[in-house]
């Protein structure tokens, strides 16, 4: 789900140029069901790192989840359980 205003995206573009189609990449991704509560609609893709692309588009979906660098619990996080599942040997 996009998080922040139609200005707050123009915003973000115009300092991070196509991170707006990042974000609706994110939208669109169909991601596995979490295996602990059965919710597919808002299961996010677990990212590593920290740069200020990756800052703007993790404020801007819930589709996308930051960790730590070094963590490798898994490659979806479930938004409705807060539950990290997904094998992190077969990172998409």
């Amino acid at each position: 789900m996009i998080k922040v205003s139609e200005d707050e995206l123009i915003r973000m573009e115009q300092e991070y140029s196509g991170i707006r189609s990042m974000v609706e990449a994110a939208e669109r991704a169909d991601y596995p069901p979490c295996p602990h509560c059965n919710s597919s609609a808002d299961v996010a893709l677990v990212m590593v790192g920290v740069i200020g692309r990756t800052i703007a588009l993790i404020s801007a979906t819930t589709r996308r989840k930051l960790i730590p660098n070094g963590d490798k619990k898994g490659t979806h996080y479930c938004n409705t359980c807060e539950t990290r599942f997904g094998d992190p040997g077969t990172r998409p």
